[in-house]
This record gives C-alpha cells, structure tokens and sequence, in this order.
C-alpha cells in the first residue's frame, strides 16, 4: 500500500503591521493622546485613512475606551451643561452601537481570557446605559430615565446608586400611585452592601429620605423593616408589589364612602365641587359661585411637585387624585423646598380650573398653607371673600 502524502502544515500567521510611515505615525498619536475628544478624532482620522488596518480590532477597542470616558465624565460633572449632556449621549450611544463589533469572539486578544472578555463587554454595556439614564434624568425625560436605570439593574442588582436614581425618576413622574415602586428603590439603595453601597453619608441621607417618605405615604413605619428585608432580596419589585396608602388605611377603617366621608370633610367637598364644576353648565356654575371665593375648609393633600423647585411659587398637590388635583398659587414665592410626598394642609380662593385631568387652582395666603418645612415670613392678608355656596 502506498504512503499517502501529508497536508503541508498550515503556514503561521502573519504578524501585523502598519502600511506605511503615515499610518505608524497616526497610531502613535493616538496612542500618546490622553484628552478622550481629540484621542477619537486622531482614531477616526486613522480609520479614516487606512479602513484595512491591520490593527482594526485595536483600533475600535481604543475608541470604545474614548467613548467611554466621555460617557462617564458627564456625570462627575455639578452643572453639566446641555453640549456636555449631548456629547456624553452620543458617546454612550456610540458604545451600543459598536459592542457588539468591539467585543466579537474573533476579536478577543490572545492573552484574555473569555471571562474578562465578557467582563468587559459588560462593564461598557452598563456605562452606556447608565450614562443614557443619567442625561435623560437631567433632560427631565424620566420615563426613558427609568428604563434605562432598569437595563442597568437587570445585569447589575447591586448598583445602590442607580437604584436611587430609579427611585427618583419615578417619583418625579407624578404619579402617586406608583409611589410604593419608588419606596422600593430607595429601600434597595439603602440595603446594598459591598462594592456597589452608597457612601457611609449617602446611605445615611438615603436612609432617612426613606423613612419620612414611608411614613408620609403609609403613615407610619410599620412594614418597613419587611420593604428593607424583601428589597435586600431584589433590585426591582416582583409583580404587583404595592404598599398601603393612608387613604386605603382610611377606607378599609371606614368600611364605606359615606364613613370616609364623615371621616374626611374636606375630601367630600373636594369631590363636590369636583362633580359639580365637571357637570353640565359647571362652567357656569364655576364662574358665579366658586371663582374667587374664600373656601374656610383646610384640605389636606400631599405634595406632588414645587414649581421651581426651590422657592417655588406654585405646588401641585394630591387632594383626592393621587396623580394630583389642586394647584396651589402665591403671590410671591415660599421659601426653601419639600420632597415630593409631604403632607401639606392649606385653604384659599379658587381662581381656575380643567376638566382633563380634573386640576382646581387655589390663590393661597402663605399663612393658609402647614406643612411647608420652612418657616415663611408672614404677608399682609387680602379682604376676606365671600364664602363659597354648594349647588344645589
């Protein structure tokens, strides 16, 4: 039998190398390049010149690295501003776009294992996502906020301050009803431990936001210690996760509306005004009988949102609605701040109102409004008003 010839072996690989003097010298530069912006300038003038580089794949992976920076410098930033905010979007998008090139199989070096190949790709994948949450939180677009702090905590659960972040972009969407989701996330910010916690001080604030925020919706702490136990266990609440609110406290104690009612005077006429302004000719009725009249009842309601946020001159407040039903107006702007969710009772004249979604605006005296947790400096008070007189 004759011998078969054996396969040639198969030749080495070629090393890599530039093409020419103008190559060698774009690669050095960017790699002396410290600054990230001018770093992928010098990368997109070499990809530019020289699209079959034999150094593509490093070459991606040192523009990933620049995007990256600028994604994340965005946020060790005080006042970015709105060029800054843009140019940490783009490069976090830029991240997205090219992950999956950058971190192919085929591109992996030799000398990484596929762990930290993997590791990597992550790493970036949550920069990116956490950077476009970030700019989308301070653009004030909260729900793109919320959903990119969830992609990050899908793949990272030990993140306390992206867990924070998630809180308070729910928060500011102005939906009380979904405050109990927002109580979560801060619960789980305060619970993470490890490399992923909030700074001793930060828990420290987290943890006492936590408590008077619980407190403010459920109307004490009980329970609490089960949130933190049960958000310890996870980043995001298990489907329909709810905590009690005073009012479902309230009803459940009352047994009936017309209990409630007894129980909460000022609600009943809330809603009584609310169904006869929403009726037939209730413009009418608005305009000769409710319009600039002074209303003795205090309504009690809990803050949804201070405009501006800081000496603001208007508050929307949850009265009946927990999305929120009555503008609060004064003539000159309060002092200081509240957090969405303090308890506030106030009195005034009614001066406008809508019908989709269902808002009555108040002119409030500062010395009509309690609650607010700084102290106002008293203002001189206008005439007393007629008072107002139900439909009959």
């Amino acid at each position: 039998m004759q011998a078969q010839t054996p396969p040639p072996a198969a030749s080495a690989a070629k090393p890599k190398a530039v093409k020419d003097q103008g190559e060698y010298d774009i690669l050095t530069a960017a790699q002396k390049e410290t600054d990230p912006t001018k770093k992928l300038a010098l990368l997109k003038q070499w990809s530019d010149k020289y699209p079959e580089s034999d150094f593509k794949s490093e070459r991606l992976l040192a523009m990933m690295q620049a995007y990256n920076q600028l994604a994340a410098g965005v946020m060790a930033v005080a006042a970015p501003t709105p060029d800054q905010l843009t140019g940490a979007q783009k490069a976090a998008q830029a991240l997205i776009d090219n992950e999956a090139t950058a971190f192919a199989p085929e591109a992996k070096p030799a000398q990484v294992s596929d762990a930290d190949w993997a590791k990597a790709k992550g790493a970036i994948d949550q920069q990116a996502h956490t950077t476009l949450g970030y700019v989308a939180m301070m653009n004030k677009n909260y729900t793109e906020a919320e959903s990119q702090f969830k992609q990050v905590l899908t793949s990272n659960a030990d993140n306390a301050q992206i867990s924070y972040y998630l809180g308070s972009v729910i928060a500011r969407q102005q939906n009380l009803a979904r405050t109990p989701e927002a109580l979560y996330s801060f619960a789980h910010a305060v619970a993470v431990t490890g490399p992923g916690a909030l700074s001793a001080d930060g828990k420290k604030k987290a943890s006492d936001y936590l408590k008077k925020a619980y407190e403010g919706w459920h109307g004490d702490s009980t329970g609490l210690p089960e949130l933190m136990t049960q958000a310890a266990a996870s980043a995001l609440p298990p489907a329909g996760f709810s905590i009690k609110s005073v009012v479902d406290i309230e009803k459940e104690k009352a047994g009936s509306e017309e209990a409630l009612n007894k129980l909460h005077p000022d609600i009943a006429l809330f809603k009584t005004l609310r169904t006869a302004i929403t009726a037939e000719n209730g413009d009418t009725y608005f305009t000769s009988q409710v319009k600039d009249t002074a209303i003795p009842t205090e309504f009690n309601g809990k803050l949804i949102s201070a405009t501006p946020e800081v000496n603001p001159k208007e508050l929307l407040v949850a009265v009946e609605n927990q999305t929120g039903d009555a503008l609060l107006k004064f003539e000159t702007p309060l002092k200081g701040k509240a957090e969405p969710g303090t308890p506030l009772t106030f009195k005034g004249s009614p001066q406008s109102y809508t019908k989709e979604p269902y808002q009555l605006a108040f002119v409030v005296e500062k010395s009509d409004l309690k609650g607010w947790p700084v102290p106002q400096t008293p203002e001189r008070r206008t005439p007393a008003r007629r008072p107002v007189r139900r439909r009959r």
